[in-house]
């Protein structure tokens, strides 16, 4: 009954029975036709709404992908500049030898007992990377 008197119908348009409501000719199709124009128009919003977080998502990632091309730019003119320096070829070839390095400092730290060994293996791999 409450729902029926948010509509704003005219009383003089339905009549409330027992178990039903009994609406005068052409008020029920006039309700339909406001139902489908509510309906239509939330479905309208919600899909507004879903195409602007779409969009929205689709921008972030546009953004995203112009920083990393950016990034990949100045890394590569970077590259282009230091490719052909000497300080810079020495530093490429010494870089993984210092990795060794730290991997042997390490056994010697863990393993003492076997110093002797592995100071043997660590010049062996040190003549084959220089040579």
């Amino acid at each position: 009954m409450f729902q029926i008197q948010a509509l704003e119908l005219d009383t003089n348009l339905y009549r409330i029975g027992q178990s039903k409501i009994f609406f005068r000719a052409g008020v029920l199709a006039h309700l339909e036709e406001e139902r489908d124009l509510k309906l239509s128009e939330i479905i309208i919003r919600f899909q507004a709404y879903a195409r602007g977080m779409l969009a929205r998502r689709n921008y972030q990632k546009r953004l995203q992908q112009l920083s990393a091309i950016r990034i990949i730019q100045r890394n590569c003119a970077a590259y282009l500049k230091l490719r052909n320096w000497q300080w810079w070829r020495l530093f490429t070839k010494v870089k993984p030898l210092l990795q060794v390095i730290y991997f042997f400092f390490n056994l010697t730290h863990f393993y003492p007992q076997h110093t002797f060994k592995i100071e043997l293996f660590f010049v062996v791999v040190v003549d084959f990377c220089a040579g």
